[in-house]
């Protein structure tokens, strides 16, 4: 008898739950539709122009990098004698 009165409450406590978790799914559905676009309505959405230039700052950052890196070779490179003699060991 108790067994019996335990799956009720069970299927009870089920039922329950998918009530409660399609009223909290609809509830939120409702509430984050105007601030979530996705999918669908993709071509709704409005473009906004930015004051910001991609390429501007690509140039810049490639001009930064390749002034560093002159810099990071002319520290880099050995300092040679000045009076460098060319010829073979043992000579």
């Amino acid at each position: 008898m108790a067994k019996i009165k335990d799956q009720k409450m069970f299927h009870v406590y089920l039922v329950i739950f998918f009530i409660l978790s399609f009223l909290i799914g609809y509830v939120g559905k409702k509430i984050l539709k105007p601030k979530i676009t996705m999918g669908f309505d993709d071509s709704k959405v409005v473009v906004v122009n930015s004051n910001v230039d991609f390429k501007e700052i690509e140039e810049k950052l490639k001009k930064e990098f390749e002034e560093r890196k002159k810099q990071a070779q002319n520290q880099a490179a050995p300092a040679q004698p000045a009076n460098q003699q060319g010829g073979s060991c043992g000579n």
